[in-house]
């Protein structure tokens, strides 16, 4: 009894075996977005999962308010990028071709766009003979404030992926749109707990200054006695939500101003005299 079962599980296994060797790999397009550190873009990119000769695709990419599209730059060498049409109160304009062959351009948007992907390349083409890389970037977006952003598959692509031979697959892998976000003003500090702190305080334009966390905390480009005397003093030491808080001194942006700010940031630079100024739109700004 036990030689059979042992002698049925093998047959089972071997046949399972068979099956899987013989079926057809599956494989596809999977798109990602990410925002440009810094930056109010984001960057639209592909991976072809098994390297296989995708021909064309197509996404809709959509804002999920009323932000708007600034400008569209093509990315790719390998792909032509076309700008589709996009309806914005009830008007659908075509804003024409993205040539992805050197050529890059920046059209301007509503808050959605259409793009089309497709590979021109042919054997006999001596420019473009080789098929597109198994990833690369495809878009970079420019937006005008903070947004997350759906994307969709384009149905004027015929419903999936076409590859070369013109075998259609299921549609591409896309991400997640609460993975897809981009949050704009985060750069007058880096991303992460720097700009979760700067949100939380009302994004203070003082840190925007170039040189505020290297002490010239009232903006006149100097790092020098009058910091200290007027700002830091009065603000040593003090947590945010304390009423001697003062945004300007605290140099680290962690919510306080205490030794870390003294130790780290001011000392190493005092005195000093930078390049040029603050602007006067983000002198002495503390939240809004």
């Amino acid at each position: 009894m036990q030689t059979r079962n042992l002698r049925t599980d093998l047959l089972l296994c071997f046949s399972l075996v068979l099956l899987l060797s013989a079926a057809p790999g599956w494989a596809g397009v999977v798109i990602t977005c990410a925002q440009v550190p810094n930056e109010p873009n984001v960057v639209i990119s592909y991976e072809c999962t098994a390297g296989e000769e995708v021909r064309c695709f197509g996404l809709d990419i959509q804002f999920n308010n009323a932000e708007t599209v600034v400008a569209v730059e093509c990315l790719s060498d390998d792909y032509y990028v076309y700008l589709g049409q996009f309806s914005y109160d009830g008007v659908t304009p075509n804003f024409g071709t993205c040539d992805c062959t050197g050529k890059p351009g920046a059209l301007p948007g509503p808050n959605g766009v259409t793009i089309e992907m497709c590979s021109l390349y042919a054997d006999d083409d001596p420019d473009h003979n080789e098929p597109p890389a198994a990833s690369n970037g495809l878009v970079k977006i420019t937006v005008s404030g903070s947004t997350c952003i759906t994307i969709t598959e384009n149905s004027l692509r015929g419903g999936g992926v076409l590859l070369a031979d013109n075998t259609v697959l299921p549609d591409p892998n896309l991400p997640d749109p609460s993975g897809c976000c981009i949050e704009s003003g985060c750069c007058c500090v880096p991303p992460g707990p720097e700009c979760v702190q700067w949100k939380l305080q009302g994004k203070p334009g003082a840190w925007c200054c170039p040189h505020q966390a290297e002490g010239d905390l009232n903006g006149d480009g100097y790092c020098n006695p009058i910091d200290v005397i007027y700002i830091l003093r009065p603000a040593y030491p003090s947590a945010y939500g304390d009423a001697n808080y003062d945004c300007r001194a605290d140099m680290n942006h962690d919510g306080y101003v205490n030794p870390m700010d003294v130790i780290y940031f001011l000392r190493p630079n005092y005195p000093s005299q930078f390049a040029e100024p603050c602007p006067d739109e983000w002198k002495n700004h503390c939240g809004s």
